[in-house]
């Protein structure tokens, strides 16, 4: 059923069951953080099934409540380190020198004299 333009798809506002999913999701959560910082496990498989629920009932109002918990800024560094760049010159030309003999040795020189005629069978 399509809508009319300014028409509210929910006038009454939320479901009373995405709000009671809304609870129950952020006060399982918040149990989860609470057993974590005392050192208890937690059950990850009730926890997921409880998300999986949350956002089945109410996509968006279940991502709202899992944002709460995420970080509002997050400073990622990211060096990038090489074997290459910590191998000294004599080192590199080892390296190389042992890797133009492996070549070597695993190609078969191929004979190209002029004066030589192959014949085929």
């Amino acid at each position: 059923m399509p809508f009319k333009k300014g028409e509210i798809a929910t006038p009454n506002g939320r479901s009373k069951q995405a709000h009671e999913s809304h609870a129950k999701l952020t006060a399982a959560i918040n149990n989860a953080l609470e057993r974590i910082k005392s050192g208890k496990k937690i059950g990850v498989d009730a926890l997921s099934d409880r998300i999986a629920r949350a956002i089945e009932d109410d996509v968006m109002g279940s991502l709202a409540v899992l944002s709460r918990y995420m970080p509002k800024a997050l400073d990622i560094s990211v060096t990038r380190h090489t074997a290459l760049e910590s191998m000294t010159d004599g080192e590199l030309g080892d390296l190389i020198a042992s890797r133009a003999r492996a070549l070597r040795d695993v190609v078969e020189p191929i004979d190209v004299t002029p004066d030589r005629v192959i014949e085929g069978d």
